[in-house]
């Protein structure tokens, strides 16, 4: 119980901006993971398409923000999300900014052959949700 309390005390003790941001990574990753689980993944790319080409003059600490408040919220999360969930959620977040993105997944080989699949995000050369291995991109939105 204290550790509700505990938690309870620090979001009360961070700034607006940031808790809104964090409120609104939280929505979207229930939203991404109800989508994702409920529609066959062709119908879910409907919601992330891009219509915005260009990035200038950005702002790479908004974006650290956004970075830091989705990881934030996957720590409040009851459910297990993937990398394909963060990546819709940090898509929505920069498509409601009008920020440009790259969406892209990929693939690589464990150690045991297996193939094993990564989503992630990009603004320019930052990335929102992290590439992290040395995925070979299949496609990218």
């Amino acid at each position: 119980m204290n550790k509700i309390f505990f938690q309870i005390k620090r979001f009360l003790e961070i700034p607006f901006a940031e808790k809104k941001l964090l409120l609104e990574a939280v929505c979207f990753l229930f939203t991404a993971k109800i989508l994702l689980f409920i529609f066959p993944f062709k119908f879910c790319l409907r919601f992330i398409k891009s219509k915005y080409v260009s990035n200038s003059n950005l702002d790479e600490a908004y974006l650290t923000q956004i970075k830091i408040a989705i990881d934030k919220a996957n720590k409040l999360a009851f459910w297990k999300n993937v990398c394909l969930v963060n990546s819709f959620t940090a898509r929505w977040m920069l498509q409601r900014r009008k920020i440009a993105s790259q969406l892209s997944i990929g693939v690589t080989h464990d150690k045991n052959k297996n193939i094993i699949a990564h989503a992630w995000v990009k603004v320019n050369d930052f990335e929102i949700i992290s590439k992290g291995l040395d995925y070979k991109e299949l496609i990218s939105f």
